[in-house]
This record gives C-alpha cells, sequence and structure tokens, in this order.
C-alpha cells in the first residue's frame, strides 16, 4: 500500500496537496479520483486509505442509511442599505439514502448534490441538499447553500477546473416515476465549492429542457459539454458546450466544410489565447477581427509593464515576485517585449496571411493592478468602467512608457518575424483628438500608420465615434463595433449590475441604429466597417440585421462561426450586395 496512489491522496488533506497554489492555479489537477454515484441503491461506496504504518483503514463514504445533519443559519447585516445575506454554516452527518444522485469531485472536494428518496410512488419527494465528503476523515458535512435551485430529477452537473465552479443543467420538476419524468428545466446554475454559493445564470440561448442527460469538463476547449437525455416524449443526442466565463452555451454541430460556400461579408473570429489559435484557424475564415492583448498580458507576462521599467522603485517583496516571473531574462524590459511578441506573433503566424487584428491592452485600472506589482501604479476609480482605460491611457505622461513597450513587441512581430498580416486597433478612444495623439505616440516609436501596410482601427464602443464617425475616419482605418460597451453607454446600463441586468439588450432600437448610422457614415467616407462584440454570436437576428445594412465583417467566438456563416449565407441569398 505505500506506493498505492489513491491511498496517498486520501491521505492528504485537501488544503494540503497543492501547497502554495490558488483554485484556479490548480486548473486541471481536481481532485484525482475516481467516485461512483452509488448512494442510496443498496450498494455502499467503500473508500481505502493508508495509515501511515503499512494498514489500511477501511471507511464506508456512503451507505443506505443514517440521519441528514441539519444545516443553521448565520445571518449578517451590511451596508447602508441593510442588506441581508444568509450563509450556510456546514454540519456533520450523512446524506439520507436517496437514487440518481449526482456526485462531483472538484479542487476543495467531493459534493454530493440533491438526488430522489427510493420511493415506489410517482413524483418522488426531491432532495435539494449539497454535502462535501472530506476523504481524509471519513466525514460527510452538509453544506447546504441558501438560494439555489428547486428540486428537481435527473440534472446533471460538472466541474469546471477552469473557472472553480460546478455547473448545473436542467432536469425535472414534475410527476417522475424515472426514468419517466415531466415538466422539464432549461436552466444553468453554477455553485462555487468555496463560497458555498449558487447563481442561477441568464444564457442568450439554452439547451432543450431534458433530465438523465451527461455533462464533463473539457480542459482543452475550457468548456462544460453536455450530451443527450430524455424531453418526456423523445430521447436526445445533441451535444452543447457552456462557456462559464461568457455564460454562453453553443450547440456543437459536424459540418462538412470541404464544399462549405463563403459569404460575402468576411468572416472573422475573435481569439485570445495563442496555445489553441492554430487549432482555432483550421475553421473556415477570413482572419481574426479581435485578438485580446490582455488575455496574453495576463497569462504570457503577468507583470505591470511599470512594475518592469520602474523595476528599482518596487519594494522588496514586490521585486521578489517581479524576479520569479521573470526568471531567465537579465533585462527586465526585454522579457515583456520578448514575451508579448511570443504570444502575438504565435496569433498572427496561425492565421498569417489573413489579417489579424491586435486590440491594443484595454484593461481597466482594477484589472491592471491585479498584475504583479500593479497596485503601485494603478489609481482606486469608483467606476473603471468609464475611467482610465484604453486610448487615455497611451500618451498619458504616468502610462506612456508603458504602452511603448506595446509598440515594440508589435514592431517586433511586424519586423522581426515578418508577419505583416498583424494589424492593431485602438480600443476606448472618446474623441477624434485622442485618436491624433495615440498615433503620434506610435510614429515617434517606429510604428506609423500606413508604413508597410500597417492599418489602425478604431473601436467603436461610445456614442461619440458613432456621432463623429465622420472626424474618426479621417484618421483610422476602418471601425469595429465593441456591442458589449456601445450598448452599456448608450442605454447607460452598468451590465455588471444585477438588479438591471434585463436591461441591458444589444438589440435595443437605439443601439441597432446607433450600428446602422455607423456604418452609413463610414462606408460615405470610405471606410469599412466591421463587429467584434458578443452579440452576433448570440443573437442570430442581430447578426441578419448588420448583413441587411451592408457590413463588412462580422467576428465572432469561434463556437458561433459555422452556424452564423450558413446563416448569413442564407440572409445574402435574399439582398443584393452593398457598395461600400
Amino acid at each position: 500500500m505505500q506506493d498505492d496512489p489513491l491511498a496517498e491522496l486520501l491521505s492528504s488533506p485537501l488544503d494540503e496537496m497543492t501547497p502554495g497554489h490558488s483554485r484556479r492555479a490548480r486548473r486541471g489537477f481536481g481532485v484525482a479520483l475516481l467516485v461512483a454515484a452509488l448512494a442510496g441503491t443498496g450498494i455502499a461506496l467503500w473508500l481505502t486509505r493508508d495509515s501511515g504504518d503499512g494498514a489500511t483503514t477501511t471507511t464506508a463514504a456512503a451507505g443506505p442509511t443514517t440521519t441528514a445533519g441539519v444545516v443553521d443559519a448565520s445571518t449578517t447585516t451590511t451596508g447602508e442599505d441593510s442588506t441581508t445575506t444568509t450563509t450556510a454554516v456546514p454540519v456533520a452527518g450523512t446524506p439520507e439514502p436517496r437514487v440518481y444522485v449526482q456526485l462531483v469531485a472538484t479542487d476543495d472536494g467531493i459534493f454530493l448534490f440533491g438526488g430522489l428518496k427510493p420511493v415506489p410512488r410517482l413524483n418522488a419527494d426531491r432532495f435539494e441538499d449539497v454535502w462535501r465528503y472530506d476523504p481524509t476523515t471519513g466525514e460527510w458535512w452538509d453544506v447546504r447553500a441558501p438560494r439555489g435551485p428547486v428540486p428537481r430529477a435527473g440534472s446533471a452537473v460538472a466541474y469546471d477546473a477552469g473557472s472553480g465552479v460546478v455547473v448545473l443543467f436542467g432536469g425535472a420538476i414534475g410527476s417522475c416515476n424515472y426514468p419517466v419524468c415531466s415538466d422539464h428545466l432549461d436552466d444553468t446554475w453554477v455553485y462555487d465549492p468555496a463560497a458555498n454559493t449558487w447563481e442561477e445564470r441568464s444564457p442568450a440561448t439554452s439547451p432543450p429542457g431534458r433530465h438523465g442527460h451527461t455533462m464533463a469538463y473539457d480542459s482543452q476547449s475550457d468548456r462544460v459539454v453536455l450530451f443527450g437525455g430524455d424531453t418526456g416524449t423523445r430521447w436526445l443526442g445533441d451535444t452543447w458546450a457552456y462557456d462559464t466565463d461568457a455564460d454562453t452555451w453553443v450547440e456543437v454541430q459536424t459540418v462538412d466544410v470541404s464544399h462549405m460556400a463563403r459569404p460575402r461579408t468576411k468572416i472573422m473570429m475573435n481569439v485570445g489565447s495563442p496555445e489553441i489559435a492554430f487549432k482555432q484557424a483550421a475553421i473556415p475564415n477570413d482572419g481574426v477581427g479581435l485578438a485580446r492583448m490582455e488575455f496574453i498580458f495576463a497569462n504570457w507576462v503577468q507583470v505591470h509593464p511599470l512594475a518592469l521599467t520602474r523595476y528599482a522603485t518596487l519594494a522588496p517583496d514586490v521585486r521578489a515576485k517581479v524576479d520569479e516571473v521573470t526568471t531567465g531574462y537579465a533585462d527586465k524590459i526585454e522579457f515583456f517585449v520578448d514575451k508579448l511578441a511570443q504570444g502575438i506573433g504565435t496569433i498572427a503566424a496561425a492565421f498569417y496571411p489573413k489579417p489579424v487584428i491586435l486590440r491594443l491592452s484595454d484593461f481597466k485600472t482594477n484589472e491592471y493592478a491585479h498584475l504583479v506589482g500593479g497596485d503601485q501604479f494603478e489609481p482606486e476609480e469608483a467606476n473603471p468602467m468609464i475611467g482610465w482605460r484604453g486610448a487615455s491611457r497611451y500618451y498619458h505622461p504616468d502610462y506612456r512608457e508603458g504602452f511603448v513597450l506595446e509598440v515594440k513587441a508589435i514592431k517586433r512581430v511586424r519586423e522581426v518575424f515578418g508577419l505583416k498580416n498583424l494589424l492593431v486597433m485602438v480600443p476606448f478612444c472618446r474623441t477624434p483628438e485622442e485618436g491624433r495623439q495615440v498615433l503620434r505616440v506610435m510614429a515617434e516609436e517606429g510604428l506609423p500608420q500606413g508604413e508597410d501596410g500597417l492599418q489602425v482601427y478604431v473601436m467603436a464602443e461610445i456614442p461619440s465615434n458613432v456621432i463623429l464617425a465622420d472626424q474618426f475616419s479621417a484618421l483610422f482605418d476602418g471601425f469595429s463595433i465593441g456591442s458589449n460597451d456601445l450598448t452599456q453607454l448608450t442605454l447607460g446600463v452598468d451590465r455588471d449590475s444585477t438588479q438591471i441586468a434585463a436591461l441591458f439588450d444589444e438589440r435595443n432600437d437605439a443601439v441597432l441604429r446607433s450600428c446602422a448610422l455607423l456604418i452609413e457614415t463610414a462606408h460615405k467616407y470610405g471606410r469599412k466597417v466591421g463587429i467584434c462584440g458578443q452579440a452576433p454570436s448570440d443573437y442570430p437576428e442581430f447578426a441578419a440585421f448588420l448583413v441587411e445594412k451592408g457590413i463588412d465583417s462580422i467576428s465572432l467566438i469561434p463556437d458561433a462561426v459555422l452556424r452564423t456563416t450558413a446563416d448569413i449565407i442564407e440572409i445574402e441569398k435574399t439582398r443584393e450586395p452593398v457598395l461600400a
């Protein structure tokens, strides 16, 4: 038993399995344990672990009998509005006997969700509890979370190791002589094991309601994959993928692309991760409409640019962190330029010779502060969403030197790597004067617009970009609509506010008219317009509207490319081409 990896795992406390690492940093590690969901079926699940002296201890992890613990609740009052928050207090016990239980292994333990009481009658009682099993002690803990999903039968759960949460979808709440059930749900819930909280999500589209389906996490695509199930009238064989961070469900379909036609509207992709860029480039596309620099910042660079240019001013503990990240680089600035260029260059190479439009860094101040050494250089803002971000940073004396490092990395990709298909885009440019200042800094640092085919686009995500489109057209080579920010600022809706989340809708007439006006004005001045926001990926009718108005390109998340391409081909069959 000394070399038994399962015994070794079970003899180690969960919080010591990967010392010094956060839950997110332990991505893909999970709990290396195969768990059989046999609780309540009359078959006990037995776990064996080494006691340390060569002997073994056998523990019943789940059995057919016992009494559940009772969850106490602690109530706290916070804030000026006396908001009440209810928190469940774990209580030791053992889950009651049940069938069709959901058991999932996470980085925070093994969790049991719901199930049915094993009674031979219709509409059997359903459990809504949550239990955590501690393999180090053999104990179950009732950690029932407040305000969770309604009790149901036949739902599915999966642990998203990338986000550190459990995703639950569907189930049935009607009469249930299992496996035959009625009144199916199509809701999506996310459970945070560390905080012991449930959150109901609101994706734009969802799989049809069902029970008896299965889900698993795919680390390569960073998606939770759902397959099959029963609607009560038919069995399903469809496959869906859920992006937890973006809160989007996309149906996975197999398409023969060898004979697939291409639409007149350019279909491009939104790409953030260099690691999977070559895989995504295999999807039929016309290039990258949005390459997100901040993803490379966070994962490849990790350090705030000013913590490298002003390394000598750092506190000793921060300097030590910077030294750890930049190991192997004597020149701290070279580390930044080299890492950023590698990440950008990988994406540009994957899609070469098609255009790759790189959005310059668009972190908010609170996001910059989370980079190593960042809190020393970033101000605290009440509303970073409309604060010091985008273009306003690039020429500002408090950040210009950081932007210069971005320019150096882009120059290296274009001039040293020879990837002249790399173009750039300026985000959150409030006024034409800001645009002129950004272009001036780029030219001063050896990256002038127009040289060797360098095109510079501007994001159209502020109402002023639409209203002054004629003036912005005189400065930039084209526009790319950022539908998220444009919707937020046109409607005056904070998209992060749950209280007014229902008001945030890219399909609102005010947003649609803004998009139509921008396309019309830009074409009048000979400039192209694309869109790289989330809306066309989520709403086919939004994409159809843009095509009807003659948009030049639509950039989508990779999962939506084939579906939207097919839709646009059909739309274009019914309309005459619009000449820019």
